[in-house]
């Protein structure tokens, strides 16, 4: 339409001055830059989908810059995105602008990453030596960027399991909160014998009952004769009390 109103403007000029109507021909050549254009919300959004992808778990992505638009005069530029070492918490990644087989322009982005996972919580707070029963514990989404998720328990496995430590409400349950039943030396309301010693000599042996359970080395309380008393476990299973 545009090209047509031309014509139609040169015909009348050609047609004012001269007396004639021409048939005019105008050849216009456009001379543009071919480019390239990579905006600063296209490239977060593949940083995103990046980071994702390498996770294969769910994760949530903070870029801690802002990033420029690229522009190139070349076209058909590509970008491509690595990095190094483990994508979570504070890290960073670069992004390489390809022309034919050549980086023609690299940039870093810093970035940071929280990861999370479906893993056993416990529901309420267990406290050291109790047996950790299907109640105690449920499947919740949790962030475990900082967590080897090799250290972290099956559920299965939880359950039946008696806890090393307090285990707080709302905690990761991991392998180091655990105690096999075979390991365990002392369980709760056995009888166990009792030696004190003063100093190098031992003093008396007595017998009370294990208030907790526990392993050899764990530190537990144990009653006697209506006094509670506290002491660390022997290899024998004996609860050894030292005083100074």
């Amino acid at each position: 339409m545009i090209m047509e109103k031309i014509i139609n403007y040169f015909k009348t000029i050609f047609k004012h001055f001269f007396g004639i109507t021409a048939i005019i021909i105008i050849c216009f050549t456009v001379n543009l830059n071919a480019q390239s254009t990579f905006s600063s919300e296209r490239l977060e959004r593949a940083i995103i989908s990046y980071v994702k992808n390498i996770n294969k778990c769910e994760s949530s992505v903070e870029i801690n810059q802002k990033i420029q638009e690229q522009r190139f005069t070349q076209s058909g530029v590509q970008a491509s995105i690595k990095h190094q070492g483990d994508l979570t918490g504070l890290c960073k990644v670069n992004i390489d602008f390809i022309f034919g087989n050549e980086i023609i322009r690299s940039i870093e982005v810093r970035i940071k990453v929280k990861l999370f996972a479906n893993v056993p919580v416990a529901t309420r707070f267990i406290p050291r030596g109790e047996d950790i029963s299907a109640k105690d514990i449920e499947i919740r989404k949790a962030e475990v960027t900082n967590i080897d998720p090799n250290t972290v328990a099956e559920h299965g496995e939880a359950i039946g399991k008696k806890s090393k430590n307090g285990i707080p409400k709302g905690s990761i349950i991991k392998y180091s909160d655990l105690i096999a039943n075979a390991d365990v030396l002392v369980k709760r309301g056995d009888r166990v014998q009792i030696i004190h010693y003063i100093g190098n000599q031992m003093s008396i042996k007595t017998t009370g009952f294990a208030m907790s359970n526990g392993t050899a080395g764990d530190i537990i309380k144990v009653k006697r004769d209506n006094h509670t008393l506290q002491g660390f476990i022997a290899d024998d299973g004996s609860v050894i009390i030292i005083r100074n």
